[in-house]
């Protein structure tokens, strides 16, 4: 069976705890660094952030943590991106505020709104920042467009990549990043986590899976038909790709994925999409 997110496609991404957790210790804008000239990658469904030079997890306390796309979107928490780039993220509880500051720039967004504030200006969200188990997910490319980055992403490779400060695109980063990608190793299952063995509908990570979830496995999503025991009926509707090509279709299917089919598929090698209900 085709093997699936953690790489989700070994299956962009969204690094904190909801901005690294609403409890963690206050920080203050005034900590913003010098800003410096940065390439991150980053790929959907991987808790990876890679720079030229190194590699570290998004969020250093959960490595469930990955990037997600929702409505082509792709959502992350965005607290260590702005880090890497010298500048500082906090997360207002009381407000559901996320603020983001570097240089000059001020950013605002608030949970689950389609507005943000961009140094007191009001600006449109297609998708709004979203808790995610227990994360803070907004989206990369208005963040970090509106830092005075650069962002490229591309569905195939489900890989995203951002320049700032003057860091210049080069056509090999696109395989140099790949290949690095690739080769990071997959985090373990947190144990007591079972997705098998019993008998139960399970996803990896041991989530329970339902009749009429919507669950994904590397670049697809699919909504839960039947179940059988560990097995489950998936209609696979939805891809990163939003291409519906006989070529695309061709594709798909030498992936492992009947699309616009029902499939009957291992429950431990989906992930159950909660955001998505």
């Amino acid at each position: 069976m085709w093997k699936i997110r953690f790489s989700s496609a070994i299956a962009l991404i969204l690094i904190c705890a909801m901005l690294s957790s609403a409890s963690a210790p206050a920080a203050s804008l005034d900590q913003t660094r010098t800003a410096k000239s940065a390439t991150l990658a980053l790929k959907t469904g991987s808790p990876w952030l890679l720079t030229p030079d190194g590699s570290r997890l998004i969020d250093e306390s959960n490595f469930e943590v990955v990037p997600v796309v929702r409505d082509g979107r792709t959502l992350l928490p965005i607290a260590s991106i702005v880090g890497e780039l010298g500048g500082v993220a906090l997360w207002d509880a009381a407000e559901q505020k996320i603020t983001i500051a570097l240089n000059e720039i001020r950013i605002e967004l608030w949970l689950d709104r389609t507005t943000a504030s961009v140094n007191g200006e009001t600006r449109s969200l297609d998708v709004p920042p979203t808790a995610i188990r227990g994360r803070t997910m907004v989206p990369v490319r208005f963040v970090a467009e509106n830092l005075g980055a650069d962002v490229l992403w591309v569905g195939k490779s489900q890989l995203i990549l951002i320049y700032y400060g003057g860091a210049a695109h080069k056509e090999t980063d696109w395989e140099d990043f790949g290949r690095r990608m690739s080769e990071l190793p997959t985090p373990e299952k947190p144990s007591g986590r079972s997705s098998s063995g019993s008998g139960e509908a399970r996803d990896y990570w041991g989530i329970p899976i339902k009749v009429g979830d919507r669950v994904s496995i590397s670049i697809f999503m699919g909504t839960v038909r039947e179940i059988r025991g560990s097995q489950v009926l998936v209609y696979w509707d939805w891809t990163t790709l939003e291409d519906e090509s006989d070529e695309a279709i061709a594709l798909y299917r030498s992936l492992g994925i009947r699309w616009k089919e029902e499939q009957w598929m291992e429950a431990g090698e989906l992930f159950v999409e909660e955001w998505a209900k």
